[in-house]
């Protein structure tokens, strides 16, 4: 009996490691699909807010505040395109042409350098360049690629204005899923998730916007040309934490190299600047009222879907990360630890402590 008790415990264990197994490799396997779901449930919150300010503020069905969103912003979004475009349209050839000369000029003033020489010397050799791309190569193609992703554009809308159009079919469905007692508490969950991606895109875009109208009015004080490319540029790659300044830094230098070094040191400076702004002041003002998202956390989601995933993980790192944090912290760390302070934001801390005496 010992033996066949024994047998049926490893054959226990051994069916839930394969069962994990499976389900591991399941998630890798759709784990692309599930980016593009998130991705459309952004685009789906993106209007929905904006409907629900429109609501808000007027008699106007939230049914029909969506449709006035959407239409509302593709006009805009029309109008600034074509009032812009032909400068933009000019820039952006200039931008094209002017990249080559623009690395030449780089290499050469790295030439000037003390160890200029023996820097671009080593990055030439062939072993150096196979072990680089060897260890790099996926995780530099999702930074570089980040525009390579045209091609899900297209079913990122259609779905999102698919759950724009009737999202609480969606929430019903996956509330349905619970069990009945525990309902009441995965709706708490799922308008708690609504809540904050909400705010932290409304943060987020209004940040990019910042760092887009600063960044090109630096440019554009300083003398440096193709300033409004790149200031949309920037604005644009902020939306991606961490390595998105820096590719904006990357270009913006390049393009003053042609300037003389005077220009590259300024152009560096505006660049630096706005970023300090964004993570300083920008984005703890953004971050006050939702869960905290530390810096280094997501550093290391960006790694990590930026390598297995490619440019989408690296652009969707933040939200997903978002998600993951507000799923711990209700159904772990309150439901199952029972502590309802740890994660609570420092204000409210205090605001609590206060009402306490």
């Amino acid at each position: 009996m010992d033996s066949d008790s024994f047998a049926k415990k490893v054959l226990i264990a051994v069916g839930i490691t394969l069962a994990c197994v499976l389900v591991l490799i399941f998630i890798g396997t759709i784990f692309n699909v599930l980016l593009i779901v998130i991705a459309a449930v952004l685009v789906a919150v993106f209007f929905d807010g904006m409907a629900r300010a429109i609501h808000h503020r007027t008699s106007i069905s939230i049914s029909w505040s969506r449709v006035m969103a959407v239409f509302g912003f593709l006009i805009v979004a029309g109008v600034i395109c074509f009032a812009l475009a032909p400068y933009m349209s000019s820039q952006a050839e200039q931008l094209r042409t002017q990249l080559p000369s623009s690395v030449k000029e780089v290499k050469q003033k790295v030439q000037q350098l003390p160890m200029g020489e023996e820097v671009l010397k080593y990055a030439e050799q062939q072993d150096f360049k196979n072990k680089l791309g060897q260890n790099t190569k996926k995780f530099f193609s999702a930074v570089f690629g980040v525009f390579g992703a045209l091609a899900d554009v297209y079913i990122i809308l259609f779905m999102g204005f698919l759950i724009l159009a009737s999202p609480q079919i969606y929430v019903d469905g996956i509330i349905h899923l619970v069990p009945k007692e525990k309902r009441k508490r995965a709706r708490e969950v799922m308008q708690t998730l609504g809540q904050t991606l909400r705010s932290w895109l409304t943060g987020k875009l209004l940040s990019m916007l910042i760092v887009a109208v600063f960044t090109w009015i630096g440019l554009w004080i300083i003398g440096i040309p193709l300033a409004l490319i790149l200031g949309i540029t920037a604005g644009i790659l902020a939306f991606v934490p961490n390595f998105g300044p820096l590719i904006a830094l990357v270009l913006g230098v390049m393009i003053a190299a042609t300037q003389g070094t005077d220009k590259m040191l300024w152009t560096a400076a505006v660049y630096i600047i706005a970023q300090v702004v964004e993570s300083n002041f920008l984005t703890p003002m953004i971050q006050r009222h939702q869960v905290s998202l530390p810096m280094a956390m997501i550093l290391l989601a960006q790694l990590v879907l930026g390598v297995y995933t490619g440019a989408l993980g690296l652009i969707l790192a933040t939200p997903l990360f978002a998600i993951v944090m507000v799923l711990i912290k209700m159904l772990y760390v309150e439901d199952i630890l029972g502590d309802h302070e740890s994660l609570l934001a420092p204000e409210k801390k205090v605001r609590q402590q206060q009402s306490s005496h």
